[in-house]
């Protein structure tokens, strides 16, 4: 949950495939904010691909003070397949300087194995920086390999709109470094392990 496009993101672990999808034909409605609460529903009438495949999402967010809480549910009508489905549960902590994450996810899935995410992570800001740190794990049914990530990074603001970077992750069995907003990727292999180093600078306009 800190690096969302950059090379420690936790999808490479919580999304394989199947969920956190981008994609056209949505029809979606987001409550108004009721105190610290916010809720949002989608129906995708059109998954891709050649079937008539379907999905319907829905979200909701507590939001006050030092505390974050969120649940999601989301299923998958598949032409031809059995129906899927993944519930998500997530939140988040201030304690002054730090902030805590938890995060856990159930899945049911159609065309892989059934699956289990659990993550916890960290940060900590020091004046104009902030020194953050994650671990992703996927626990696949049926199977001795449970792809994990690691990720460690520091963030320091140059400004308001500016800041630069350095992070370095690592995963295992199978799962990938970089992707969706990184422009290379590096995949490990079952058993073994891949690691990466990213240096940069970020600008808001």
């Amino acid at each position: 949950m800190f690096w969302s496009t950059q090379l420690g993101q936790n999808r490479n672990v919580t999304n394989p495939g199947n969920w956190d999808l981008r994609v056209n034909n949505v029809i979606a409605y987001q409550t108004p904010k009721m105190g610290g609460f916010q809720s949002l529903a989608a129906y995708v009438t059109d998954l891709g691909g050649t079937d008539d495949n379907t999905a319907f999402s829905v979200n909701g967010f507590y939001n006050a003070g030092p505390l974050m809480l969120g649940a999601g549910y989301e299923t998958h009508d598949l032409d031809g397949l059995p129906d899927q489905n993944s519930y998500r549960l997530v939140g988040t902590y201030k304690i002054g300087a730090a902030k805590l994450v938890g995060y856990y996810q159930d899945e049911t899935n159609a065309t892989q194995a059934d699956a289990t995410v659990f993550g916890v992570g960290a940060a900590y800001a020091m004046g104009a920086g902030t020194l953050k740190g994650q671990y992703y794990e996927r626990d696949i049914d049926g199977t001795g390999s449970d792809p994990a990530l690691v990720a460690i990074g520091y963030d320091h603001k140059l400004g308001s709109k500016t800041a630069v970077y350095a992070q370095y992750a690592t995963v295992s069995e199978g799962a990938k470094l970089g992707g969706a907003g990184h422009g290379e990727t590096i995949q490990s292999t079952n058993g073994g392990d891949a690691d990466g180093i990213s240096f940069g600078i970020r600008h808001k306009f």
